[in-house]
């Protein structure tokens, strides 16, 4: 979608705010989707990603926007019956593009924003939203809310949110794989269920093998990871997790998962295990 927006001549830099209770999606919005089930929408930004939006110096954070559009939908979802507890699927959402600047009318303001979303079974939906509002956080809030709402009424959103549950897969690179083993396939990390083998779905040639996958929930994503340690280890375990002594981290053991041929130094580090930094 490309639209003109008038640069706006400011001194220095402007955040543009966002937040999530200024606008809400309408009870009608969602009222294709099945209920009652559970449903996680996760934010796919791990990390503050701060980003020019014109050529003024107006920036955003896309993560802190991408947590707006995500409490926006939870709240939409809670509210028909679509709850995140046990959740069965996933939704990952993720601010791709934005853009904001004077225009639209007298002294108001123009947003654009570029929305995509991971469906757990592998689908990806990406919608596109402009808004006018008096200010540069009402506009974009105002570009996510309208972004949501045409991802609820999207088909394959609907497919997925009303369809069965089926597993979701994941392809990778040809490798050997351990069973629990956390991976980041595509924008998601994932937690390997099993390995299924090359795949007709998998239609990238430098990723032919499926893997049956649980996504990793938000808090697996910030603690938990898998890791080539020594041969005897035991779950409790403690471990010191980083490139240099003064930035490790301490974590401890969960699991053994076993020996890994992608283990880099199988002589000293043979083993893999499910491991969790210490809080």
């Amino acid at each position: 979608m490309r639209v003109a927006l008038l640069a706006l001549g400011l001194a220095g830099c402007t955040s543009v705010p966002t937040d999530p209770a200024r606008f809400s999606l309408e009870p009608q919005a969602v009222s294709q989707l099945r209920a009652p089930q559970a449903i996680a929408v996760l934010n796919t930004y791990r990390a503050p990603a701060v980003t020019k939006i014109n050529n003024a110096g107006w920036t955003a954070d896309f993560q802190t926007l991408t947590e707006s559009a995500t409490v926006m939908l939870r709240s939409a979802l809670a509210k028909r019956g679509i709850t995140s507890a046990q959740p069965e699927k996933t939704i990952s959402l993720r601010v791709l593009r934005a853009g904001a600047g004077m225009g639209g009318g007298p002294m108001m303001t123009t947003a654009v924003v570029q929305l995509g979303a991971q469906l757990g079974d592998g689908t990806r939906v990406v919608v596109d939203a402009q808004n006018v509002g008096f200010s540069g956080e009402r506009a974009l809030d105002g570009a996510l809310l309208f972004a949501l709402n045409k991802l609820v009424g999207d088909e394959k959103f609907v497919a997925y949110v009303n369809g069965d549950v089926k597993p979701p897969t994941a392809c990778v690179p040809r490798d050997t794989y351990v069973d629990g083993e956390y991976v980041i396939a595509g924008d998601r990390m994932v937690r390997i269920v099993r390995t299924i083998g090359d795949a007709s779905q998998c239609k990238i040639p430098s990723r032919p093998l499926a893997l049956e996958v649980r996504i990793a929930t938000d808090d697996e994503r910030e603690n938990a990871f898998t890791h080539c340690t020594f041969a005897n280890v035991q779950p409790g375990d403690k471990l010191n997790i980083g490139p240099y002594a003064s930035s490790a981290k301490p974590a401890t053991v969960q699991r053994v998962l076993g020996p890994s041929p992608r283990c880099d130094d199988p002589q000293r580090n043979p083993t893999r295990v499910e491991a969790r930094f210490d809080k």
